[in-house]
């Protein structure tokens, strides 16, 4: 179970700077997670809200995105990003061990919330539902309906935010090399 909590931690760090694309590899190792460390109508609501909102969050970002990325540099807002998402993350396991599964879903949080600091609008909604997806594996885990009601609250919200806000700043897209 360890090592699933560190692939979603990893697949977390790895998902800050890119586009949608990472949206339903992400949902599916948060299904996973879940579907270990919780049990319960609210685990399974968690589990069901984490794969339909990941795979609908994709869905709708996917048209927004560029059809090829152009390579970052060393000190790139998205490295400097994921680093600071390490350094939360590490001082969060410092502070308090409320248990492995409720630690590793704070952590998926704060990655996704580090994300969320990059300057394009895409990168950002994309990085604020991983961050919505460690939500709803820490309300499977800690079997909070109320925790869940939250989460699917902060989707629907994103969702209605980047179905108003993204097609105006469609214009704000990742420029690839070709288009300069």
């Amino acid at each position: 179970m360890t090592v699933l909590f560190g692939f979603l931690l990893l697949v977390s760090c790895l998902a800050i700077g890119r586009d949608g694309r990472v949206l339903p590899l992400h949902g599916f190792c948060t299904a996973l997670c879940i579907a270990f460390c919780g049990q319960g109508p609210v685990a399974v609501a968690a589990l069901v809200a984490a794969l339909g909102g990941s795979l609908s969050a994709w869905m709708g970002l996917r048209r927004f995105a560029p059809e090829r990325m152009d390579g970052t540099g060393v000190l790139s807002p998205v490295v400097m990003a994921a680093a600071g998402g390490m350094v939360l993350v590490f001082l969060l396991a410092l502070s308090a061990v409320p248990g492995l599964p409720v630690l590793f879903a704070a952590a998926v949080v704060l990655v996704g919330l580090c994300g969320a600091v990059l300057s394009v609008p895409l990168l950002q909604f994309a990085a604020m539902f991983c961050g919505v997806d460690g939500l709803f594996l820490l309300a499977g885990c800690v079997q909070s309906g109320l925790l869940l009601a939250a989460a699917v609250i902060v989707w629907g919200s994103l969702a209605v935010l980047g179905v108003w806000l993204l097609p105006r700043l469609a214009w704000l897209r990742t420029e690839t090399p070709d288009d300069v």
